[in-house]
């Protein structure tokens, strides 16, 4: 199942941020997901997230090496679902 209007090979919003700047993720219902510019060094961003225990987070590296199946999902617009999101969260996943 996909959004109609959404494309994930598509940047459809570039916002450009000093250190310690943040941006917000509102939600219905739901707190904010915040992210913090924490530092930029030698060509690499670190990024602060303060999210609920429920949020669940993953590098793109981690899910692509681990679970390529889910990964190529995501990248073809795939919803997240609840079956995927408790996957992912087995303590042994392999």
């Amino acid at each position: 199942m996909t959004s109609e209007n959404y494309n994930p090979d598509k940047i459809g919003l570039v916002i450009a941020r000093e250190q310690d700047e943040k941006i917000y993720i509102l939600r219905e219902n739901a707190n904010p997901i915040i992210i913090t510019l924490v530092e930029i060094k030698k060509g690499r961003a670190r990024l602060g997230f303060n999210a609920s225990a429920d949020d669940r987070i993953y590098r793109e590296e981690v899910i692509g090496t681990h679970y390529p199946s889910i990964l190529e999902q995501l990248r073809q617009g795939g919803v997240v679902t609840k079956d995927i999101l408790d996957f992912l969260a087995k303590p042994d996943k392999k």
